[in-house]
């Protein structure tokens, strides 16, 4: 038997005696990247019980409630861009870290098993829309709307996402020369500088919807 035979034969049987081993590591990274699910969530999640998820829930609105604040002491005021407009805005939550109502609904979904709402008062606090940027961040004189909130949540691998919120406005009011608050007429908003009025084409689109003043989407 020549050489290269001979080199041959031993890399067959090499292949053969780790075939085996081959096989073997397949099935374990196999196990670990999928197979199927035992509960809600994704692989390697523990399934709860929906009273457990319901805690979970009730633990993360409190969290963003802590996180937003209670009071106006509590509240910071951020300046926001909804294009082509400008503004300032704070708000709070008015009643308490518990003063909140939760929706849980089952899906078909196995990666997101369960979504739900909750909802809550809540008293936010808005400038006027302008165009200009620098008017916008000087503007102190907010209009306060107080209403009700409705947080939407994802039950994601175990842990709930928020997934958006709408604010509905339920009163807004605005300080009048003696300092005092007294309501915004309806037919007042949306609230723009006398320089800074939206145009035809700026009418006919969101205006009409969102910056009423009285819905807000985050």
């Amino acid at each position: 038997m020549n050489t290269h035979n001979r080199f041959f034969i031993l890399r067959c049987l090499l292949i053969v005696a780790l075939m085996p081993m081959c096989l073997t590591a397949c099935g374990i990274f196999r196990g670990r990247s999928g197979g199927s699910h035992g509960g809600p969530g994704s692989a390697g999640v523990e399934p709860m019980s929906q009273e457990e998820y319901e805690q979970l829930l009730r633990a993360a609105v409190r969290e963003r409630i802590n996180d937003v604040g209670m009071s106006a002491e509590d509240a910071n005021a951020r300046f926001e861009s909804r294009k082509p407009y400008f503004y300032k805005v704070y708000e709070y939550y008015s009643e308490g870290p518990d003063a909140f109502k939760i929706d849980i609904q089952e899906t078909e979904s196995r990666t997101i098993p369960y979504r739900a709402q909750a909802t809550l008062k809540k008293v936010r606090f808005s400038t006027q829309l302008h165009r200009d940027k620098d008017l916008a961040r000087r503007d102190n004189n907010f209009s306060r709307h107080t209403g009700t909130e409705t947080l939407s949540y994802e039950l994601r691998s175990g842990n709930w996402v928020k997934a958006g919120s709408l604010f509905l406005a339920e009163k807004s009011e605005r300080k009048d020369a003696a300092g005092r608050w007294v309501a915004i007429e309806r037919a007042a908003r949306p609230e723009f500088s006398a320089s800074e009025a939206p145009s035809a084409s700026d009418k006919k689109g969101w205006f009409s919807r969102a910056l009423d003043k009285a819905t807000f989407w985050n």
